[in-house]
Order: structure tokens, then C-alpha cells, then sequence
């Protein structure tokens, strides 16, 4: 991979490294050669600053979240369009920093709608034209100084909020789950159980066991007002045993919903608008629907259940002097069936001694268990 810069008349010198301001004060352009192939691409060495008397400033640290302004005069005396830029991530490789670029740029991309939601009105930059007056913003791919990775930074001609700033870069930090790239095109949608893994079988199953085991729990300690609901006079329970992941993770979704709403709650219940990640939304819909992409992974299911835990840890009373887990482990009814060979079988590593030691944690937190344990 190679890259020229092509040098914008007037551009000033900065003594750190190149500077950049281009067309409507962005940075000169790169012509990148890859796989033979020569075609123009926003890609730079580092931020790009004003013209001659510029004026640059930098927030924070220069990792993910960090933001940069420039402004500054061409040489003709016209002021250039001040831009604001936040590093979205870094330590990309060039194809998928470019892959992720392009998912971003892509008709009904993720990043257009996510902007709206979080009240960003702006509009994307076309290839060929420049930065106005009006808020108007770019994703453009940049080379890190030792030039052995990339990052990918927002540009816009309006700053971010800081609160803006933290929901953008937090949904860029998801870029290595599983389906995130489809996920940000925008171009799939519904969900699906991630089948990229040999093991994607044997994952559904193990946590088809954890969850029932857990269920056994929630029907022994929930108030009657959190177990029972009724439809139409008939008496149903909010969270019961099935076979199925689906329909297990549908009834828990039904339990978070009737919580008091916490940092917690709020996470298990976050839907596919922010990220292909959502642990419990999708199990409510039909695969083919029209919401933004879900992924099931081992990872978000591992979320649920320590989740799950932490709930009925707060939900059920945990303390030091009279331990969730050693009150369930010494209840009379509790479902003893749920320790079976065949559920052993599937889960080597869950075992009743190991969910009385996770229930009885206090205060709650990271159960730290694995697939190892899963």
C-alpha cells in the first residue's frame, strides 16, 4: 500500500508533520495505490489544520473521544470553514478502516440515522464537494503517525456536545463485534444467531441450561407482582422453562421491562439502534423485521446471564449477612432437576456449586466467567 499526498498550493508547514487544509480547509488529498488499483480517498498523516496563520486547538487525549479544531486563512486572505473532528477509533487495519468508511458514507447508513437520534442535524459531504457554511460533516480514514495502523475520524463543521461525542465514539466501540460492518451499513436488518463459529450450537445450548437453571431461582424469590401477570383473566407466568433460546429470552425481556429502571435494566434492554448487540430486544420479533441488525452471539447471551445475576442480587435481597445463594442452595423447593447428567453435559463448568458462589457475591459484580463456564 502506498500513498502520494498531493500538495495544496499555499498550504502552510507545521514543524510536527504535514498539515493539511485543502479544499474548504480539509486536508490535501491521497492518491492510494492498493491491489493495483489508483483512486482518490480521504486518508491524511494527521489532523488537518488552517492555512497560513492558523489557529489549532486540541481536547483531551488523542485516542478515541478526542476532539480537534482548526480554522485559519488560505492564502488569498479568505478565511477557511472551521472543522471540528473527534477520533471515532484507532489501531485499524488500512482495508477495514476504508470498509468501515464506506459502510458510514453508504445510502441509509447507521451513522446518519444514529446522528439524528442523538440530535446532530447535519448532512453528509459529497465526495466532490466542499465543507459550507451549513453543518455538514465527513468520515475520513487517517494513518497513524508510525504509519503501521489507522484510525477513523468524524469531521463536521459544527462541534459535537460532549454528550454527543460520548454516544458516537461509544457505538464505534463496538467496531469489532460480530456484524458491526453490516450493522453500520445499514442494509441488513432483523436478526440473527451468529453461525460464523463451529461452536454456534453448542453456545445456544449451554445458555438454553444456564438460563433455565436461573429461571428456577426467579420462581422461587420474585413477589407474585413480578412473577404473574394476566391476559384477558388468565393467570401467566412472566418467566418460564422452555427449549428454546428465543422464547427464554423473550420472558426475561418481559421481567426487565417491569423493573425499576436502572444503568442495568436500561443496558439489557438497549435495542439494535446503537449497535448490532442487543442482548434481550430482538427475541421479541419476528427475524425478518424491519429494525436495524441484530447479531445473537456468545457474548451478548454471556451479558444476559450476568445481567440476570446481578438483578436478582438487587431484585432478591443479597446481602453478607443472609446470602441470595446460600438461601437458594438450602431451599426446600428448589428444582433439583435443573442439575441433571445431561445438563452437565452441555455445561462442564455450571455447576450448583459455582451459581451459589456467583448469587452470593457482595456487593454484585463482573461474574467473570467465560465460555469456560458457559
Amino acid at each position: 500500500i502506498t500513498a502520494t499526498r498531493v500538495r495544496v498550493p499555499g498550504e502552510a508547514v507545521h514543524p510536527s508533520g504535514p498539515v493539511y487544509h485543502g479544499a474548504g480547509g480539509r486536508g490535501g488529498d491521497i492518491i492510494n495505490s492498493y491491489h493495483n488499483t489508483t483512486k482518490k480517498n480521504n486518508i491524511g498523516d494527521g489532523p488537518p489544520r488552517g492555512g497560513n496563520d492558523s489557529n489549532e486547538h486540541w481536547e483531551g487525549s488523542r485516542g478515541p473521544g478526542s476532539s480537534y479544531s482548526a480554522s485559519g486563512r488560505m492564502p488569498d486572505g479568505k478565511p477557511t470553514i472551521r472543522l471540528r473532528e473527534v477520533k471515532l477509533t484507532e489501531g485499524l487495519s488500512f482495508e477495514y478502516a476504508n470498509d468501515l468508511r464506506d459502510a458510514c458514507i453508504r445510502d441509509g447508513s447507521m451513522l446518519q440515522t444514529f446522528l439524528d437520534k442523538i440530535g446532530f442535524q447535519g448532512s453528509l459531504k459529497g465526495d466532490d464537494s466542499k465543507f459550507d457554511s451549513s453543518i455538514n460533516y465527513e468520515v475520513i480514514v487517517r494513518r497513524s503517525p508510525a504509519a503501521i495502523d489507522y484510525s477513523l475520524v468524524f469531521e463536521s463543521t459544527r462541534e459535537l456536545n460532549r454528550n454527543q461525542n460520548f454516544q458516537l465514539c461509544r457505538v464505534f466501540a463496538k467496531h469489532k463485534a460480530t456484524g458491526f460492518l453490516e450493522w453500520l451499513g445499514g442494509a441488513s436488518k432483523g436478526w440473527r444467531f451468529d453461525s460464523n463459529t463451529e461452536s454456534s450450537k453448542s453456545w445456544k445450548r449451554r445458555f438454553v441450561v444456564q438460563l433455565n437453571s436461573l429461571q428456577g431461582i426467579f420462581t422461587l424469590f420474585a413477589r407474585d407482582g413480578q412473577k404473574y401477570f394476566f391476559v384477558e383473566e388468565k393467570k401467566r407466568m412472566v418467566w418460564r422453562k422452555h427449549a428454546e433460546l428465543t422464547e427464554i429470552v423473550s420472558d426475561i425481556r418481559v421481567w426487565i421491562e417491569i423493573l425499576k429502571s436502572s444503568d442495568l435494566t436500561r443496558r439489557l434492554l438497549r435495542n439494535s439502534g446503537s449497535g448490532p448487540d442487543s442482548p434481550v430486544h430482538w427475541a421479541h420479533h419476528h427475524p425478518a423485521t424491519d429494525y436495524p441488525l441484530t447479531v445473537v452471539t456468545e457474548s451478548t447471551m454471556l451479558e444476559l446471564v450476568e445481567g440476570v445475576i446481578k438483578l436478582f442480587q438487587q431484585e432478591f435481597n443479597n446481602s453478607a449477612s443472609d446470602p441470595l445463594g446460600t438461601r437458594w442452595r438450602n431451599h426446600e423447593k428448589r428444582r433439583l432437576s435443573d442439575w441433571n447428567e445431561e445438563a452437565a453435559k452441555v455445561c462442564p463448568g455450571w455447576t450448583e456449586d459455582r451459581l451459589e458462589h456467583l448469587l452470593n457475591k457482595f456487593p454484585a459484580s463482573p461474574c467473570n466467567f467465560g465460555s469456560r463456564h458457559a
